[in-house]
């Protein structure tokens, strides 16, 4: 029972990860609660800026955004979105390497093996399974 804790615990403080796209080598940050809140504020960012482009009228567009600022967003089903991916890659990028941008990482996507960077993505994502869900701790 301890090592299983032990082995939940070392997922979640996961070190970073290199990998080399091109003649570059990046280095990723484990992808964490802060990560993925900031997800879906950008989500819901996004979907505001498509209504307040898209809807002419006042009322209309202010019932929308308010529906859009209490939605409840499933980052993990988001993921399957490019521009999500894209987002949630620069924000594992950008704590080692500070001058990448949002339009290099959509280079990275571009030119690269999606499915593959995709899989690297998803392996650093590092939160609990239920953030909800107490800790059980082992007594000895």
């Amino acid at each position: 029972m301890a090592d299983k804790v032990k082995d939940k615990l070392e997922d979640m403080t996961a070190s970073s990860k290199k990998f080399t796209f091109g003649d570059k080598e990046y280095e990723l940050s484990p992808i964490g609660i802060r990560d993925l809140s900031a997800l879906k504020e950008y989500i819901k960012g996004r979907r505001i800026q498509l209504i307040q482009k898209n809807v002419p009228n006042v009322n209309e567009r202010i019932e929308l955004i308010l529906r859009i600022t209490g939605m409840v967003v499933d980052e993990t089903k988001e993921l399957d979105d490019f521009d999500n991916l894209k987002y949630i890659l620069w924000l594992s990028l950008v704590r080692k390497q500070p001058d990448i941008t949002l339009e290099d990482t959509e280079k990275i996507f571009e030119e690269g093996d999606i499915v593959e960077i995709t899989a690297i993505i998803t392996q650093m994502i590092k939160t609990p399974k239920n953030p909800t869900a107490k800790a059980v701790v082992a007594k000895k």
